[in-house]
């Protein structure tokens, strides 16, 4: 739980804070503000694909743990 909380709070914070603004960083090579938007829109993707894969590992985590308690909880009643 912990980390889904951890990356889907950095991912908000990013993308409404740091995609959102319309300030350009330049390196050595001049980056023109519709590149800049380009690698804003990948990098948003990159960082909803992560926070899908960290929520769908903890679920596939957690469904056997609800499964085996479900299931003792069923044999103690029966006992």
């Amino acid at each position: 739980m912990f980390a889904i909380v951890l990356v889907s709070s950095i991912s908000a914070y990013v993308q409404f804070f740091v995609l959102a603004s319309d300030i350009v960083l330049t390196d050595a090579v001049n980056i023109t503000k519709e590149n800049s938007k380009d690698v804003k829109e990948i990098f948003a993707k990159i960082l909803a694909m992560i926070n899908i894969t960290v929520v769908g590992f903890t679920i596939s985590r957690l469904i056997p743990i609800v499964l085996n308690k479900r299931k003792r909880s069923e044999l103690e009643r029966e006992d």
